[in-house]
């Protein structure tokens, strides 16, 4: 049985985030490398909920 974890990625280099935007499907397998980071925001009811992201400094785009 294979397991899939979801996380938020943010690209801000532009070339990159171009590329992603271009060729990245949902779906697809990938290996990103940068830095994670941890925030917080509020939810519609008004709750703090913890943030976590991974700001990408490489994305490669594996075969599925």
């Amino acid at each position: 049985m294979q397991k899939t974890d979801w996380h938020r990625v943010v690209v801000f280099k532009p070339g990159l985030r171009d590329a992603v935007m271009s060729y990245l499907k949902k779906g697809q397998r990938t290996m990103i490398t940068g830095k994670i980071t941890y925030g917080e925001i509020t939810d519609q009811e008004g709750k703090q909920r913890g943030t976590t992201s991974i700001i990408a400094d490489d994305v490669i785009f594996l075969q599925n």
